[in-house]
């Protein structure tokens, strides 16, 4: 059976460092982030109460991030609203090794949240800017399946 024109997958040759990036994010995010708690309560003298206090504060005080990215999308590029958005996780994630007490998680977990916002508000028009023409379903779709991963 001969593949048809909806199946072929796009070529990356041009943005293999793009797909890879988001092939560890997705699962690196995709890993870790259900078990934040886990860690944090093995990792620090916390209680229960502490932590997820930490995470929800950190997660409501991200929400914000998202209606305020398509006018630094506008302002600056996807790309580097996309990039800001990776260092911005990169930050809060590095965070995670040594924090020890309630605020910090909060910052750190913020940093992550505000990032994840940023970066999915950012990620469909870049994808939309590295796809060629009449690629960009097949681009949507193979991204979307590598997101999945995690």
């Amino acid at each position: 059976m001969a593949k048809t024109d909806s199946t072929i997958r796009p070529s990356m040759a041009r943005h293999s460092r793009f797909v890879a990036a988001i092939v560890i994010d997705s699962i690196g995010t995709g890993v870790f982030i259900p078990v934040s708690m886990l860690y944090f309560l093995a990792t620090t003298p916390l209680t229960l109460v502490q932590v997820g206090a930490a995470l929800t504060t950190a997660g409501l005080l991200a929400l914000p991030a998202g209606p305020l990215v398509g006018g630094l999308v506008d302002r600056y590029g996807a790309k580097p609203v996309l990039q800001a958005a990776n260092l911005a996780q990169a930050l809060g994630f590095a965070g995670y090794l040594v924090v020890g007490q309630t605020w910090q998680i909060a910052i750190c977990a913020w940093l992550n949240s505000a990032g994840r916002a940023v970066f999915f508000g950012s990620y469909g028009v870049t994808i939309t800017a590295l796809a060629a023409p009449g690629q960009r379903e097949r681009w949507f779709g193979l991204l979307g399946s590598v997101r999945n991963l995690g």
